[in-house]
């Protein structure tokens, strides 16, 4: 469950699992289809959003939304906030490492 080092602030990524703000999980998304699963653990939280969609709004893809928006209202000092697009490597970050929510 340990997530390493990212371009992104506040974020770290390992083994298919992302933690951001503290929730960690995975955006599932595959072509069509996306549904992210996190957990707060220290709220004792759980999210799991199912949508049948991979088109994306204003370049974003709506499983990001869909996070922001619930943790937006459910923990707002922990918002799921991922980019629409992976940030470029930086130095000392492993290749593949990068992350496409």
């Amino acid at each position: 469950m340990r997530a390493g080092p990212t371009p992104l602030p506040g974020a770290g990524y390992g083994l298919g699992v992302f933690n951001v703000q503290r929730w960690i999980g995975h955006h599932g998304s595959l072509p069509g289809y996306e549904s992210p699963t996190v957990c707060l653990p220290e709220a004792q939280a759980t999210m799991a959003v199912l949508l049948d969609t991979g088109i994306l709004h204003d370049n974003v893809e709506p499983s990001t939304l869909f996070g922001q928006a619930i943790t937006r209202i459910v923990t707002p000092g922990h918002v799921v906030n991922l980019p629409a697009r992976p940030a470029p490597p930086t130095t000392g970050t492993p290749s593949g490492s990068g992350h496409s929510p």
